[in-house]
């Protein structure tokens, strides 16, 4: 199971939405078929870009409270600057990934597939829960709380 954590400026396009979801699938070697949900942050959950391609995908959508994305702060692989200043996170797709493998999966721990993909106006990150037993191989790991 994997999940997309999501972000997106305020009025993006879906279109770019849509791209930077196909883009991570590719570089993760995954198919549509393998994503389960997609998460955003609760302060992006009127964003229309991000709804709507939840709509188009037939994926569901959740959100996540600022406290859960900073949980998963320490395990992002990317550092964007700009996001850290504006939001206090250093990526929003990839925090939204890990918590949300987390929520999803209620065991293990999450670990994102790949650093996220920009398109546009829109990010997107791949995670997906590990088994306990090979948790401890991964440093960008998450625990489940």
């Amino acid at each position: 199971m994997i999940v997309a954590g999501l972000g997106c400026r305020k009025g993006g396009a879906c279109a770019d939405v849509l791209s930077a979801i196909e883009a991570a699938l590719a570089e993760a070697g995954r198919g549509l078929v393998e994503l389960s949900a997609l998460y955003i942050p609760e302060f992006k959950r009127d964003e229309a870009a991000l709804l709507e391609a939840a709509r188009e995908l037939g994926k569901p959508l959740h959100t996540l409270s600022r406290s859960v994305l900073e949980l998963a702060a320490s395990h992002t692989l990317t550092d964007s600057a700009r996001v850290q200043a504006e939001l206090g996170l250093p990526s929003v797709a990839e925090c939204a990934a890990l918590a949300g493998a987390d929520r999803a999966g209620r065991a293990g721990r999450a670990r994102l597939l790949a650093p996220r993909s920009a398109v546009g106006g829109a990010t997107c990150a791949l995670a997906e829960l590990l088994a306990e037993a090979h948790a401890g191989e991964d440093s960008h790991a998450m625990d489940a709380p």
